[in-house]
């Protein structure tokens, strides 16, 4: 990519927020945040959190001269958010009966494909598609350790093949997959607690999470 198409820079942006169940006999508030802040914790201790982190992740940037989506107006093509474009490769997702939900912003100019994956098994447990400027949210995330990666891109195509003609389905123009980069970027949820992250995908400097790219290939894997 040339450094002329690195006009602008995506952050992400996380929260957690965490609640424990039994704590006298009632549902005890252990950390909250709001939208705006930047803080977060990973841990399920009481008045627990750690600082931000400031980065500046990269990803493919749409060329001055072509700003607007150039998907179909009616968006006939685009799978609608919450759809599982990769289930057939991937496997179904695995849902559990517990209060856990991944909250996901997708970027105002890129689609997203997101996919949750077991930290130990490395299995992928969703994939989701979420189009364009707008919020999914997953729920019923079993009690484990996860990583995430993302698929983002524009010009969705049901019939287009990718990884080596091994899966049908994604992106023709402004491809890009990445996955989160450090440790204590995974998301973590134990039992005897329910808990929720947000992530966004916004076209702003700065953030905390680190996060790399990856290869198509390394996706699929």
């Amino acid at each position: 990519m040339s450094r002329n198409a690195k006009i602008l820079i995506f952050s992400l942006i996380l929260i957690f927020s965490i609640y424990n169940k039994n704590v006298n006999g009632g549902l005890f508030d252990n950390f909250k945040d709001n939208s705006t802040s930047n803080t977060s914790t990973k841990t399920p201790k009481k008045n627990s959190s750690t600082k931000a982190k400031k980065n500046k992740p990269s990803l493919p940037i749409l060329n001055q001269s072509n700003q607007f989506d150039i998907d179909s107006p009616d968006y006939t093509s685009v799978p609608k958010s919450g759809h599982s474009p990769y289930d057939a490769y991937f496997g179904k997702g695995v849902y559990h009966q517990t209060d856990n939900s991944i909250v996901i912003t997708a970027p105002n100019k890129t689609h997203v494909v997101f996919v949750v994956v077991d930290t130990y098994s490395k299995k992928r447990i969703r994939n989701e598609f979420i189009r364009k400027g707008e919020t999914f949210t997953m729920t019923k995330i079993p009690y484990g350790t996860y990583d995430y990666m993302y698929f983002t891109g524009r010009n969705w195509s049901n019939s287009v093949l990718i990884n080596n003609g091994s899966v049908r389905g994604g992106f023709k123009d402004y491809k890009s997959f990445n996955k989160n980069d450090y440790n204590e970027d995974q998301m973590e949820f134990k039992r005897g607690y329910y808990g929720s992250y947000t992530i966004r995908l916004t076209q702003t400097i700065g953030g905390n999470l680190e996060t790399k790219s990856t290869s198509e290939s390394d996706f699929f894997n």
